[in-house]
């Protein structure tokens, strides 16, 4: 796979609740925390013995060759991890973070994750499993136990062997959940033992139905026989349902959760815009440049939010032209006995001052921030995609923010302004462009900038549906 279809794939069972990450030691490392071979490789070098790919049997081989061997390698883990200086959660479990995901599981032990996740309870011991818990927290399973808090941990093969016996409830959740959800494994390389895991757990419950799963792996910068035996290995999960993100480094891993993060924001699209920039008034205070709307964006808009209203689509605003088309589907939906106040919001700056229209009493309003940059950072983030009408430089920063935040925009460029300059940009290199992990429909991207108002309106709602992977 690559990494626009597992965003589109995955991301439809996180819409449906269904889904988990498991966290593998490879989004741990960019923070300092050493891997499972350098961890090992003192005690191995006490033990005389040569380097061994099977890193859970080497573990067991130190336990059973060295004196109080299993304290000895308990203690090298506490200090190893200990000597990290004021680690701090990496970006990419930041971006895990903030998916809409209650349940995450992990083999690590730092305490990484639950500081990036915040509000969580942390199961790391068997027991842990059976506590009285309050409502409305997400759940960290770790599941090989924690240095914090501190317990046993699970590094040895008699540990991987016998952990059905010694963490049962733990065994039969991660079963239940890889029965009933779709993972999504991060952080996992070719010599990981975790990989051994996953094969497992597709081994023992894939027989009949395959639940679809993904897993981002490693190459590990494999070569020859190596390389043919990682291809082997990858074919073997996917043959089983298992799809495989193959990456060379665990940084690319961002890159995908970003993506992930913005395709898995509220159903919503933001509609940006104001009078183009040619006939804006001046700006007085600290408010928005406005001006008169030109009265063909008011039709089109119009006629977008009755769309939006009949494909069940809701949006947010924070300005006049988002009015006309929250607005309008609002109307809509009145008209047809479908009114529900959130499937529009518009959103004003905190202040003691009365609310400036437009502040019709339909949808709702929120009110956020108190700086333009906080109002639309706000919305952005409550958003999959940017509509844009028209608009000047205020409507230029909202569509670097929502292209910075990986979503998708589509302009009306038969609105001018801003709108007009980006529909010119991206019609150079449509070819070269996805909305919602799909190429961009010519014929609709044209009918932004010479269609009549109302085959505008359609091929804005349908773009609009795409960038939202809706359609």
């Amino acid at each position: 796979m690559d990494t626009i279809e597992v965003v589109s794939q995955f991301g439809r069972y996180v819409d449906a609740h269904s889904a988990t990450i498991f966290v593998g030691a490879g989004l741990s490392q960019s923070n300092g925390y050493p891997g499972w071979e350098a961890l090992l490789d003192p005690l191995r070098l006490e033990l005389g013995i040569e380097p061994m790919e099977d890193l859970p049997q080497l573990a067991q081989y130190i336990v059973d060759g060295i004196d109080a061997g299993r304290e000895r390698l308990r203690t090298r883990v506490v200090e190893a991890f200990n000597a990290v200086i004021n680690p701090v959660p990496s970006l990419a479990l930041r971006l895990i973070s903030q998916l809409p995901i209650d349940e995450y599981w992990t083999s690590n032990f730092d305490h990484l994750l639950q500081e990036a996740a915040a509000d969580v309870h942390v199961f790391a011991k068997d027991e842990d499993l059976v506590r009285l818990l309050e409502p409305g927290h997400r759940h960290i399973y770790k599941m090989h136990g924690s240095l914090d808090p501190p317990g046993e941990i699970v590094l040895t093969r008699d540990d991987y062997e016998t952990y059905p016996i010694t963490h049962p409830r733990f065994w039969k959740l991660l079963q239940a959940h890889f029965l009933t959800k779709t993972f999504l494994f991060l952080g996992i390389g070719f010599s990981d033992p975790n990989l051994e895991l996953v094969f497992k757990m597709v081994r023992l419950f894939t027989a009949d139905i395959k639940r679809e799963h993904f897993a981002v792996v490693r190459r590990d910068g494999t070569t020859g026989e190596k390389a043919k035996l990682f291809d082997l290995r990858m074919n073997e999960l996917e043959r089983v349902g298992v799809n495989v993100l193959v990456i060379d480094d665990f940084v690319e891993i961002d890159e995908l959760l970003g993506k992930l993060v913005a395709r898995c924001r509220p159903p919503q699209v933001m509609v940006s815009g104001s009078a183009p920039e040619e006939v804006e008034r001046t700006s007085t205070g600290d408010s928005y440049p406005t001006g008169e709307l030109p009265s063909r964006s008011v039709a089109i808009a119009a006629l977008v939010g009755q769309r939006f209203a009949h494909k069940g689509i809701s949006s947010v605003a924070g300005g006049e032209i988002g009015a006309v088309v929250g607005y309008e589907a609002m109307r809509t939906l009145e008209g047809i006995d479908g009114y529900v106040p959130d499937r529009f919001t518009l959103v004003r700056r905190k202040r003691d001052e009365p609310v400036t229209p437009p502040n019709t009493r339909l949808g709702q309003i929120v009110f956020t921030g108190s700086e333009p940059t906080d109002l639309r950072s706000a919305a952005l983030s409550e958003v999959r995609a940017l509509l844009v009408f028209g608009g000047g430089s205020g409507t230029q920063a909202e569509v670097a923010g929502a292209l910075e935040s990986g979503l998708g925009v589509v302009p009306i460029g038969c609105t001018g302004g801003t709108a007009e300059s980006l529909w010119n940009r991206m019609r150079g290199d449509l070819e070269g462009l996805l909305l919602g992990g799909r190429p961009i429909e010519g014929a609709d991207f044209d009918l932004l900038m010479s269609g009549d108002d109302g085959e505008v309106a359609a091929a804005a709602v349908r773009l609009v549906e795409q960038a939202m992977f809706l359609s």
